[in-house]
C-alpha cells in the first residue's frame, strides 16, 4: 500500500513530535519531514515528495496563511491546518484561502489524522467544535463578526497580539516589521472597526481575545 507522504509545519517542539508520532503510527501515513519555519517549509517541499501539509498559522514571526496561500496558487499537496485558534473566522479565512482541513490542538488526536486522510481523497474535515458555524459563515447565513471579516491577514494578526497584551514594540519585534508598520496597521484595524482610537481598540480586542482566546492577556501567541 502507497503511505500517504506528509510533512509537519510547527515551531513547537513538542507539539510537533506529537503530530509527528500520531500520523507515523498509522499504517497509511508517513511523515517524510518536518520544518518550523516558513522557509525550512518552502525548503522541504522542494527537496520532498509531499502529498499533504499539517500546518500551524503561528510559526514564530512567521504566518502560515501565506504558505497556505502559496501551495494554493501551485502546488498539488493538500493543506490541513492544526492550530489552537478556535475563532471560526479564522477557519473561514484558512478554508477560503485553500485548506483542506481546520483540526485544533485540543482535539483528539485521530481526528489529525482523519482530516490528513480526506485532504488526501479530495474531502474536507472541519474540527466539530465549530463545523455549524464554520459552514453557515462559508454559505453566507452568519451575521459578520463586527468588521473584524473586514480586517486583512496581517490587520487581524497584530489585533489578536494587541488582544494579548503585547506592545507596538512588542509586536514588531514578533513579526519582524518596523513599529512605523505597525502602527500603520493599528490605525487601518482602528478605522475599519469604527473606533475612537487606540485605547478603544485595546479594549476592545482585549474584550474578543477573552471572549475567544486561551486565558488573560499577556500570553505567548498560540
Amino acid at each position: 500500500m502507497t503511505r500517504l507522504r506528509v510533512l509537519v509545519v510547527d515551531d513547537h517542539p513538542l507539539v510537533r513530535e506529537g503530530v509527528i508520532r500520531v500520523l507515523d503510527d498509522e499504517h497509511d501515513i508517513r511523515v517524510v519531514g518536518w520544518a518550523d519555519s516558513l522557509d525550512t517549509a518552502r525548503r522541504k517541499l522542494r527537496e520532498l515528495p509531499v502529498d499533504v501539509i499539517v500546518l500551524d498559522l503561528a510559526l514564530g514571526p512567521d504566518d502560515g496563511m501565506a504558505l497556505l496561500r502559496e501551495v494554493q496558487n501551485g502546488a498539488t499537496q493538500s493543506v490541513v491546518v492544526l492550530t489552537m485558534f478556535n475563532q471560526p473566522m479564522m477557519a473561514v479565512r484558512a478554508l477560503q484561502a485553500g485548506a483542506a482541513g481546520y483540526v485544533l490542538k485540543e482535539d483528539p488526536p485521530e481526528d489529525t489524522v482523519v482530516a490528513v486522510r480526506k485532504a488526501s481523497q479530495g474531502q474536507i474535515h472541519i474540527t466539530p467544535r465549530m463545523a455549524s458555524e464554520v459552514i453557515q459563515r462559508l454559505a453566507g447565513r452568519n451575521p459578520r463578526s463586527s468588521g473584524l471579516d473586514d480586517l486583512t491577514d496581517r490587520e487581524l494578526q497584530i489585533y489578536r497580539l494587541l488582544g494579548e497584551g503585547h506592545t507596538v514594540r512588542d509586536i514588531a519585534t514578533e513579526l519582524e516589521i518596523s513599529a512605523k508598520t505597525v502602527e500603520s496597521h493599528r490605525q487601518n484595524v482602528i478605522r475599519k472597526l469604527g473606533l475612537s482610537g487606540s485605547h478603544e481598540l485595546l479594549h476592545h480586542a482585549i474584550a474578543w481575545h477573552l471572549r475567544h482566546g486561551h486565558g488573560a492577556p499577556g500570553g505567548a501567541p498560540a
